[in-house]
């Protein structure tokens, strides 16, 4: 199933939202998505709601490969606050391991929560637009809008 990614310039925020079974070759593309986005600067805060998904496909040497990519950009990346939506313990350990595996260079704060409004609240930053134009990456097509 896909993943999702919205960058809203204005509140400086990227979010990243997976439904059903996501892969880790969806949030890695997703991930790549904001990085090189036209409207992307250093200090982007980031909110991934894993509310939707079912469940998280993740390869050991991929997920060595995601915290290699943020090591390396993480000058490009810069400071920011990571809030973390999850209703599964899974997706709470994937991103608990990830910011152990980041923690010794990354110079973001990460933080989980039940719901979308208490990380909005966090990250200061207003609900989604019911009309919001998200990217979409699913394993078994190319992006699209």
């Amino acid at each position: 199933m896909p993943c999702y990614v919205l960058l809203q310039p204005e509140a400086r925020v990227i979010r990243k939202r997976g439904h059903g079974q996501v892969t880790d070759d969806e949030l890695a593309n997703a991930s790549r998505y904001a990085l090189h986005h036209h409207d992307f600067e250093p200090g982007f805060d980031e909110l991934w709601d894993g509310s939707r998904a079912t469940d998280i496909i993740v390869d050991l040497k991929k997920m060595r490969r995601a915290v290699a990519s943020e090591r390396r950009n993480t000058p490009r990346i810069g400071p920011g606050r990571i809030a973390v939506v999850y209703n599964q313990t899974v997706y709470f350990a994937l991103f608990r391991l990830y910011q152990v595996l980041t923690r010794p260079f990354t110079k973001r704060e990460f933080r989980t929560f039940d719901t979308v409004a208490e990380a909005e609240a966090w990250l200061g930053v207003p609900p989604v637009p019911e009309d919001a134009d998200w990217a979409v990456f699913d394993t078994s097509k190319e992006p699209h809008r």
